[in-house]
């Protein structure tokens, strides 16, 4: 089956990458073709262990979930740094908490919990947007509180 996983992300980062002008036309932002590939390779092979037409090894999805987790990140990094946001070491660990959490409660079929994470993950983002100038406003204000620790915090990655 891991043959299948590689083969089919090789075949569809070349067809993403190769037709990007055209599906650009049905798509209505930028994407990554490796992002693409691995999540539908993620989704494909979690729909078919799930409808026990074949079994997939559950390191091999969770390797593609790392994956998409780390993608996701570095696009929301992108955001807010093109939109001069500040303290996303903020979002960033809640955002690799959440994943690891909801990639687990998936991958385990725990489906009440796998809700809970959901709804957080939603909450969060709703809050995120509703509050947008108050946060801004008081991260202003932590910066000043947190000093050089807020600014490590901040460039954890460089």
């Amino acid at each position: 089956m891991e043959l299948i996983a590689v083969s089919l992300i090789i075949f569809l980062y070349f067809f993403f990458a190769l037709f990007r002008k055209r599906l650009e036309k049905f798509i209505p932002f930028r994407f990554c073709a490796i992002c693409y590939s691995v999540s539908l390779t993620l989704i494909a092979l979690f729909l078919l262990d799930a409808s026990n037409l074949f079994e997939v090894d559950p390191v091999l999805i969770s390797i593609l979930m790392g994956g998409s987790v780390v993608g996701i990140m570095y696009r929301l990094e992108k955001y807010f740094k093109d939109n001069k946001l500040r303290n996303f070491w903020i979002v960033r660990i809640g955002f690799v908490v959440l994943a690891i959490l909801f990639s687990y409660y998936l991958l385990n079929r725990k489906w009440d919990n796998l809700m809970l994470v959901v709804i957080l993950i939603i909450f969060g983002i709703t809050f995120a947007f509703i509050f947008s100038k108050q946060i801004e406003q008081s991260t202003k204000k932590s910066n000043k509180l947190f000093g050089k620790i807020g600014k490590d915090l901040e460039n954890c990655c460089d």
